[in-house]
């Protein structure tokens, strides 16, 4: 985008925030949640359209938070106002959750990852087994994706990480950079990452934010082992989805490239021996995810705590695997702060009554609300999909659409309905980014490579969304409401 529409975005993010914020105020809004709409309107523009970072968007935030939101009369007491330092405590609240800390602590561990080499170990072994025939380099992804969602607590981390090994085969297999195994690969990449996103609870920023919103609304925990039985089934099946429908979508012809096992040998020999960092990284590894599946089985400690307290042990000299420099370099800092203000802006909406009156308002008004729980889940899943097709960032979608969504759950007044199951159910269809390349983060590192287009995404992303729809409804139906989710 030229910096001239940049600029004119920018413009028309402010005007919008202007119009909602100084038009008289709805019946049943308060003053403070008009101007976290008002707010929530320009950063949706903003994001959107990508006018500015996302960085500098969450300045404007936190900036016109405190400032127009602490001029609004107190919740409390109508008679006083809330205070620019209330105001700017509460745009700043998110970075002082859980959260916040468990997506640092993966952050971190992904550097871990990248500095020790690690990552590129396990994806030449796993491939090196399953050998270089075209399904079987899409099963191999598959399998090195899952394997770095359970210890890679970051999406765009793993597409950093499995992005360069994929342009590796291909070169080592003598294949052309525009070839439909080039394309065929870096889509099973980026599919299998967005997949995996919601098969871990651990494995993706927005479900820690998503989670937030739900013990913040209904003061419940889900254990990283919950998670995994709630999500990991529909991860499986949508990853057979992707085995099946990948290599029947691009075609690759045995004169593309050279069938030769022996690439990946070559590659893995040019790794070396295993380190004594990757061994001890390796430890610190089996440790975390064996400490996270057995979260409130065996012991008490939360996730985040595990996730800190191993990345001490990461740190300190001797038994340590890297140094802060490392991590200073290696870390996205600006998504710590655009993951934090998040938090913030999606806690405002919902202390402040804005999302209920804008699911009441919306989707309400339609009755949704009334819904059996099946169908609303359904519902709910295509309005999410939906408007995913507008964001450049799963993040940024949690942060506006969890609120909504329970504010919409809220509105269901029978008392055998399972709230939390419809709320995490939603949390999964988020990382649902398969058809735009600008819909993940993950999508547009692939796609900065040349290696496939727009088009080609969608060839893959379109289906794979509808079977997704399809399997939402079936477990809903099924599974889901034998494990008491629905």
């Amino acid at each position: 985008m030229k910096k001239k529409t940049k600029i004119i975005w920018l413009v028309i993010s402010l005007v919008v925030f202007a119009i909602i914020a100084f038009i008289p105020t709805p019946t049943a809004l308060t003053g403070a949640g008009q101007i976290a709409l008002a707010v929530t309107a320009m950063a949706l523009v903003l994001w959107i359209t990508e006018a500015v970072p996302y960085t500098v968007s969450a300045t404007m935030i936190v900036g016109l938070l405190a400032v127009f939101m602490g001029l609004q009369p107190s919740l409390e007491d109508p008679t006083v106002t809330i205070g620019t330092k209330d105001a700017l405590r509460q745009a700043l609240s998110g970075f002082a959750t859980p959260s916040l800390a468990l997506v640092a602590g993966g952050l971190f561990i992904a550097v871990a990852m990248e500095a020790t080499g690690l990552h590129k170990r396990i994806a030449f072994i796993v491939l090196d087994k399953i050998g270089t025939k075209p399904q079987s380099l899409v099963l191999g992804v598959i399998i090195v994706s899952i394997i770095l969602a359970l210890f890679v607590p970051s999406a765009t981390a793993r597409s950093g990480a499995l992005v360069p090994i994929v342009l590796g085969i291909v070169t080592a297999l003598k294949a052309d950079k525009k070839s439909n195994l080039m394309k065929m690969l870096l889509v099973t990449t980026v599919t299998s990452i967005s997949i995996w996103n919601y098969g871990i609870k651990t494995a993706a920023a927005q479900n820690l934010l998503s989670l937030q919103f739900i013990n913040d609304a209904f003061n419940v925990d889900v254990s990283w082992i919950q998670w995994l039985i709630y999500g990991g089934p529909l991860a499986i099946l949508m990853s057979i989805a992707l085995f099946i429908i990948a290599p029947r979508v691009f075609k690759v012809s045995e004169e593309e490239y050279v069938s030769d096992p022996n690439a990946i040998k070559k590659e893995l020999h040019e790794l070396g021996p295993v380190s004594s960092n990757e061994k001890k990284l390796m430890v610190y590894s089996l440790a975390l995810l064996v400490l996270w599946s057995t979260e409130q089985l065996i012991h008490p400690i939360d996730s985040t705590t595990v996730t800190l307290f191993v990345f001490m042990l990461m740190l300190l000299p001797v038994i340590g695997v890297m140094g802060w420099k490392e991590v200073e370099k290696g870390t996205s800092w600006g998504t710590l702060i655009t993951f934090g203000i998040g938090i913030s802006l999606g806690t405002i909406l919902l202390n402040s009554g804005a999302a209920s009156w804008v699911s009441e308002n919306t989707l309400g008004a339609i009755g949704v609300q009334h819904l059996h729980p099946v169908m609303m889940t359904i519902v709910l899943s295509i309005a999410s999909i939906l408007i995913h097709l507008g964001f450049a960032s799963a993040t940024s979608l949690a942060s506006v659409f969890m609120p909504i969504v329970i504010g919409l759950i809220l509105l269901n007044p029978d008392p055998n309905f399972n709230p939390v199951g419809i709320a995490l159910l939603q949390a999964f269809v988020i990382s649902f980014g398969y058809i735009l390349p600008v819909n993940a983060p993950q999508n547009m590192l692939a796609f900065g490579t040349g290696g496939y287009t727009a088009k080609d995404l969608m060839k893959v992303g379109i289906p794979i969304t509808i079977v997704g729809v399809a399997l939402i409804a079936i477990l809903a139906l099924t599974y889901w409401q034998w494990v008491g989710l629905i």
